[in-house]
């Protein structure tokens, strides 16, 4: 959604449930199978300063499916974040090539064409708030997803899991270490 800064009335608040056609793209990337599942909604106020930037603050809330990390199951994922952005002007030829810029200065995006894209900033913060790693439970892997043999496991989780196997009592941790540490001491022997 894109506001020309030259009608837009200061301060500006703008509410969105998902419905509109501007946020169809986010929603598509946010759930592909399902796009009417992401759940996009939020509140914006915008406010335009004496000097030409215009300020964005406000939060916006949705629901990805990605697939689970360990097992590949989707999973729906909550998403909220807030926003506190500034558009600014573009740069003109008086305005010096080299600034020293703030922390607060970091958080721009430019009024290109005279207007402000939403669209831009809301995919920007959404796509932020997403987790880096995506699983069916928080920590406990043995209830992930489609159950254990669907699960990424490494060399030393497979090696483990063979002398459990192998072991009478492969419930005894105290029994599997006894036999790694005689298996061990056998290897240095030879």
């Amino acid at each position: 959604m894109r506001l020309q800064t030259s009608t837009m009335p200061s301060p500006h608040q703008i509410h969105f449930v998902g419905s509109e056609a501007w946020l169809a793209r986010i929603s598509l990337d946010l759930s592909p199978k399902a796009p009417e599942e992401s759940k996009i909604h939020g509140d914006i106020s915008l406010r335009l300063d004496s000097a030409g930037f215009v300020h964005a603050t406000g939060s916006v809330s949705a629901e990805a499916t990605r697939p689970c990390d360990r097992c590949g199951q989707a999973v729906k994922i909550p998403l909220h974040s807030n926003m506190d952005v500034t558009f600014r002007p573009p740069f003109t030829d008086v305005t010096p090539r080299i600034m020293a810029l703030t922390s607060e200065d970091l958080e721009v995006y430019f009024i290109e064409d005279g207007a402000v894209d939403l669209e831009v900033m809301i995919n920007d913060s959404i796509q932020c708030a997403i987790p880096s790693q995506i699983g069916c439970s928080p920590s406990d892997v043995t209830i992930c997803g489609s159950g254990e043999d669907s699960l990424v496991r490494t060399e030393e989780d497979r090696h483990r899991m063979d002398l459990e196997a192998s072991s009478s009592a492969s419930h005894n941790p105290f029994l599997a270490l006894k036999e790694q540490l005689a298996a061990a001491k056998n290897i240095k022997k030879s």
